[in-house]
């Protein structure tokens, strides 16, 4: 099978980022960098217990979560 860039950036490893949340109210509130580190709004928390890419075009696409669980008990 092979790989896609997209595939590897949503299941891939080995990339830390820090990613925080806050309510969409005090979204357009946030700075655009913080301590000279860019900010990027990458999602949307719903109540839909389905987990969906949007592309650039709006279409829409539900993911599989995959990828290594941190929390799974082995």
């Amino acid at each position: 099978m092979r790989t896609t860039g997209i595939e590897l950036a949503l299941h891939g490893g080995e990339d830390y980022e820090l990613l925080l949340t806050l309510p969409k109210s005090r979204a357009a509130r946030l700075p655009r960098t913080l301590a000279g580190l860019k900010l990027t709004a990458i999602g949307e928390i719903t109540r839909a217990r389905q987990l969906m890419l949007v592309d650039v075009g709006g279409r829409q696409k539900q993911l599989t979560p995959r990828g290594w669980d941190h929390f799974r008990r082995k």
